[in-house]
């Protein structure tokens, strides 16, 4: 049991630094690209897309929780089900999030809301 757990270590270890390595030493790239003000809009467009992908984030934990329940036969179904709901939720998050940003228009400046415009392109995208 402990040499299983070993190897499955060794294995996943990978998954777990490179991220880590590549989020550590992108810092010091991304802080001398932008000037300070460029930098809080990224940083501000990096947080909500944060909290987009942990609203959206729910239906994958629950697939992977409950995909072993399902017999072979209802498997098509469930995974249907799943990538119709998966997509609606997530039109239906960026469309909360648009119509925030629309009604905060006036209040921010044009450039960041480009930016957040951008972030929700690349959340539907990457969800």
């Amino acid at each position: 049991m402990i040499n299983n757990f070993i190897k499955d270590f060794i294995k996943y270890l990978p998954a777990q630094i490179v991220p880590a390595l590549v989020g550590f030493l992108s810092i010091p790239i991304i802080t001398k690209s932008f000037p300070p003000e460029q930098y809080g809009n990224y940083s501000l467009v990096i947080a909500s897309v944060a909290v987009l992908m942990t609203l959206a984030g729910w239906i994958p934990m629950s697939i992977i929780r409950f995909f072993s329940v399902f017999d072979v036969d209802g498997q098509k179904d469930f995974i249907k089900t799943t990538i119709i709901l998966t997509i609606v939720s997530n039109l239906a998050i960026c469309l909360f999030a648009y119509l925030i940003l629309f009604s905060l228009s006036r209040h921010i400046s044009s450039d960041l809301l480009k930016f957040f415009y951008v972030s929700l392109i690349c959340f539907l995208l990457d969800t």
